[in-house]
């Protein structure tokens, strides 16, 4: 039953939009393609256990997005959890 009313307002979307006309049609449509750009530039969480040789975990340790002045540190049991803006950022320990 969802499908068919995820159908109806795409139908509705549709008819809509094509009642726009000159800039208010291009206007929409610069909303809608900036949209869906910032949609996949969210940011990314990356947890993780910083620990030594012998696997006992290591508390206060600073992790820093390599290139800017986001980080965290680890908490008591070698814990942390940092939120990056890029997919490929490089964490610095």
């Amino acid at each position: 039953m969802q499908h068919y009313h995820s159908f109806k307002l795409i139908r509705f979307c549709q008819k809509e939009f094509n009642k726009l006309k000159g800039k208010k049609r291009t206007s929409l449509l610069f909303v809608f393609f900036l949209s869906v750009l910032f949609s996949y530039a969210q940011n990314k969480t990356i947890s993780g256990t910083i620990s030594d040789e012998e696997g006992l975990p290591l508390p206060g340790v600073n992790i820093i997005e390599k290139g800017t002045t986001n980080g965290v540190a680890t908490d008591f049991d070698g814990n942390f959890t940092i939120t990056v803006a890029n997919n490929n950022a490089i964490l610095v320990v």
